[in-house]
């Protein structure tokens, strides 16, 4: 559903070292864990491993934060501090959203919405290589304008559920000044409840 950034967006990854998190099975269970100073506490087996990247997700140019999974109704969120398969329960936790205030960085959910939406990021792109269709309205009964595919890019205009509108260029000209693409506008679908978002861009520019 989004991710767990920094408030303070000078931050980059020093950040890791200097949060500490609460790791619950299930919100308001009492901690099993924490995350705290780059290291994962287990505190039901006493094992100490090293907070690595390897479970996060790149969304700046060499900045990792954590993916949020889900939101709980009284504010808990589930997320994904360690790869999927790791030892630590899936390699996710529930974290209150007190902890998100810390002594030296403070933390908050972005949505992917508002994030996507954002003038931070570069154009977005499907994640799976394989054609989507734009319409002219959101929703499969939309009519279809035509379909995207090969080298292009999106730039999204507004966001309705789970669909978005966007300008699609094709080619794309993002790293490119001597292309001439053809310019549409209409709706994508941008994500789905089993997969989440759709679309993605590249963190490190072109």
């Amino acid at each position: 559903m989004g991710h767990l950034r920094p408030t303070d967006e000078t931050w980059k990854w020093e950040w890791l070292t200097e949060i500490a998190l609460p790791l619950s099975a299930a919100p308001g269970a009492a901690p099993w864990g924490w995350i705290a100073r780059g290291w994962i506490i287990d505190a039901s087996t006493g094992l100490i491993a090293p907070l690595t990247v390897s479970g996060l997700l790149e969304t700046g140019y060499e900045d990792a934060t954590f993916i949020v999974m889900e939101r709980a109704d009284d504010g808990w969120l589930r997320i994904r501090f360690a790869p999927e398969g790791s030892e630590s329960d899936a390699g996710t936790a529930w974290v209150p959203e007190c902890a998100l205030a810390g002594e030296n960085v403070d933390l908050h959910l972005e949505m992917w919405r508002d994030l996507f939406l954002s003038d931070r990021i570069s154009p977005l792109f499907f994640r799976f290589d394989v054609p989507h269709v734009l319409r002219s309205a959101p929703g499969e009964d939309g009519e279809g304008l035509g379909v995207i595919a090969g080298d292009y890019h999106l730039e999204p205009l507004e966001v309705a559920g789970d669909w978005m509108r966007v300008i699609v260029k094709q080619p794309s000209d993002s790293c490119a000044l001597d292309v001439q693409p053809v310019v549409k506008r209409g709706w994508v679908r941008w994500r789905s409840a089993d997969q989440g978002p759709w679309v993605w861009y590249h963190s490190r520019g072109c």
